[in-house]
């Protein structure tokens, strides 16, 4: 896999050593862009370990990392990576390293712990809950339960998130969970800004026809269909739809079977820096989401300065706290069209003044910085309690 190292050993020294267990690797991966490649940058002197249970993905990727993350790539089956987490155990306990794990996602971190259970190897685990557990599917759930179980502590990306937990488990260890609330790569977005030309937090997209542009995974969750018949009541307004998904295909036959095809256009997965661009040249960001942990994209898109409008769910409302201008609507066909007439009624600069609203909110209280302080502070109390459950 292209840019990815090999670390120093973890024995050679006793830094703090994170070893995060994902699913998959990839350039759009909030694990290893929000957390791995922000502390690797920002902490020098931590160590990580990144485990994945799938393989890596082809060269130019696009992932880099530096000397002091060591990645290891599974073979996509259980066997290989319960081979891996085992080896990296076995260095670990044999090391003076102060270490814990974060496991980011039901299935790899119920492998990993599995594995730790049959291995006897004991280390403080961490297991982060990113959406809605109301929303997973019945086998996501059981994995999902049985990680915060055999955790030593469980993190909630929102206080959306923690609500939407069994109340059962927030009796059971009480003293087991944290609300960190997502943050945003000020200094990436920023660096994006910088080479776009003109561009800056006040920009707002050049104006012919008025675009929408939403970006997310081609899911139930994301609410395309809806969005899609809104497209139909504002005409002349194009749609970009950023991402990509097990629903993509479904939506771009609707999109030409409904005669829309001129109207929308689909990326599929790109760079995050190019979603950046994306986002920077449309006029409104939009999204009609069911159900969210707390949306990185939203925050994003917030923090690159756009207006936007967003369906009426809790996470929404708990980003709307922290900026009380920001616009929340219902599910409602007749809302969504009369807002996007209303936004294309409004001059640039206003519009512009609404997003450097959302610019300020993101600066004031979803920045990594801020939210890795919580996850550093996380990390430290569990390696010095040692490990629980398991």
């Amino acid at each position: 896999m292209e840019g990815l190292q090999q670390a120093t050993p973890v024995s050679e020294n006793d830094r703090r050593t994170i070893v995060t267990i994902v699913n998959s690797l990839s350039p759009t991966s909030m694990p290893l862009n929000e957390f791995v490649a922000w502390r690797s940058g920002h902490l020098p002197d931590e160590r990580h370990i990144v485990i994945s249970l799938a393989p890596a993905p082809s060269k130019g990727s696009g992932i880099e990392f530096p000397a002091t993350v060591e990645v290891i790539p599974g073979a996509g089956d259980a066997a290989s990576f319960r081979r891996e987490v085992k080896a990296a155990l076995r260095r670990l306990a044999s090391s003076s390293s102060r270490a814990v794990v974060h496991a980011h996602h039901p299935r790899s971190g119920a492998l990993f712990q599995s594995t730790r259970l049959a291995s006897g190897r004991r280390i403080p685990v961490l297991f982060s809950v990113h959406n809605m557990f109301s929303r997973y599917p019945p086998a996501t759930r059981v994995l999902s339960s049985f990680n915060c179980l055999r955790s030593d502590h469980v993190s909630f990306v929102s206080h959306a998130a923690f609500d939407a937990f069994p109340a059962a488990f927030r009796r059971l260890r009480p003293t087991a969970f944290s609300v960190i609330p997502n943050g945003v790569d000020l200094e990436r977005v920023d660096a994006t800004l910088a080479k776009v030309s003109g561009s800056g937090p006040d920009r707002v997209a050049d104006r012919g026809r008025f675009e929408l542009v939403n970006v997310g995974k081609f899911t139930q969750q994301k609410g395309h269909d809806f969005m899609l018949e809104v497209l139909q009541r504002v005409p002349g307004v194009g749609l970009t739809l950023v991402g990509d998904g097990s629903q993509r295909r479904r939506i771009e036959k609707r999109v030409r079977d409904e005669g829309l095809a001129d109207r929308v256009r689909f990326t599929g997965l790109v760079p995050r820096e190019t979603v950046y661009a994306e986002l920077l040249a449309a006029d409104l960001f939009v999204s009609p989401a069911l159900w969210e942990g707390l949306p990185i994209a939203v925050l994003e898109a917030m923090a690159l300065g756009r207006p936007m409008l967003l369906s009426d769910i809790q996470p929404h409302r708990e980003i709307q706290l922290a900026g009380p201008d920001l616009p929340l609507l219902p599910f409602d066909l007749e809302a969504w069209t009369a807002a996007i007439d209303d936004c294309m009624a409004r001059s640039a600069e206003s519009l512009s003044a609404e997003g450097l609203a959302n610019r300020r909110t993101v600066e004031s209280t979803f920045t990594l910085a801020r939210m890795h302080e919580g996850y550093t502070d996380l990390y430290d109390m569990l390696i010095q309690r040692g490990s629980g459950p398991g």
